[in-house]
């Protein structure tokens, strides 16, 4: 069975004519005729119930185009995303992160080692800020489903950073009530994370005594490790962040909060293949975080 054949076979079932496709593929009836014989012959079964010079496509005809035209797409398909990938065309990306900033890096650093001459456009704002010139965004829930297409990266708890050297760095179990008495960093009040610790306060009737807010997670790390105050974190992102420092991060019993980060492209704008790369570059990249390869 040749390639070719199936393809024959694709047109012919589409037409029931084999006169018409002969003409439209510039070879004799007769040759079309007897591929189509021969590729009955090698199934052992007719794909066509034949009445004079008509000929109809028959259920197993139906059954083994349905297959047919699945493996062709799949086939053209590949042959167009290798050809697609090594030609070396320059293109930009809109990239808008608005959360998971600790990845950004090594996601894009990782992505242009294969494609070079992709030309990334990257804006950073808080949560909430109204942008829509995006190819793809990071950000976290909620949003508008109708919009955009949504893939769920990572929902992960989030913990208490601490220095290492902290009283309650190896205390067994640490509660809400451990940290009544402690001075915290705080991420700007539009971030995602801040929201929900805004909730907690008001749920649990816990009030932070915030010596800083920043919007630099960086900033908030040095004060941590220099012992100068603690901060709320989620749990997973953060951690490789930390391995090289002073600090730790452990869960908190009875705060039971997650995080969440999404991808987003807009759902009236079209997805190049480009975008469609990234896009499973991200996906990847955070599997492998959340089974720890990276």
């Amino acid at each position: 069975m040749e390639l070719l054949q199936l393809k024959y076979f694709q047109l012919v079932a589409k037409h029931e004519n084999i006169s018409k496709v002969a003409e439209q593929l510039n070879i004799s009836q007769p040759s079309l005729s007897k591929t189509i014989a021969l590729l009955e012959k090698e199934l052992g079964t007719n794909l066509f119930d034949r009445c004079g010079r008509n000929i109809i496509l028959n259920d197993n005809g139906r059954d083994f185009l349905s297959y047919i035209d699945n493996a062709l797409m799949n086939i053209e398909n590949g042959i167009n995303r290798i050809k697609d990938e090594n030609k070396m065309i320059q293109c930009d990306m809109k990239i808008l992160i608005l959360t998971g900033v600790p990845q950004i890096t090594p996601i894009i650093t990782t992505f242009i080692k294969r494609y070079q001459n992709v030309d990334f456009k990257i804006k950073h704002y808080n949560i909430g800020h109204n942008d829509d010139d995006f190819d793809i965004c990071l950000t976290s829930p909620p949003i508008e489903e109708n919009r955009y297409n949504i893939v769920h990266l990572l929902t992960e708890p989030i913990g208490i950073a601490i220095p290492k050297s902290h009283q309650l760095a190896n205390k067994p179990k640490i509660t809400l009530s451990d940290l009544k008495y402690e001075k915290f960093i705080c991420l700007n009040p539009n971030k995602a994370l801040s929201k929900i610790m805004g909730d907690v306060s008001f749920t649990f009737n816990f009030a932070q005594n915030n010596i800083l807010e920043t919007d630099d997670p960086n900033i908030a790390k040095e004060f941590i490790d220099n012992g100068l105050g603690i901060a709320f974190m989620p749990m997973i992102t953060i951690n490789k962040e930390l391995m090289n420092s002073n600090i730790i991060i452990r869960s908190v019993e009875d705060l039971q909060k997650e995080i969440s980060t999404i991808l987003l492209t807009r759902k009236d704008k079209y997805e190049s293949l480009i975008i469609r790369l990234f896009k499973q570059h991200v996906i990847n990249h955070f599997n492998s975080l959340i089974a720890g390869k990276i």
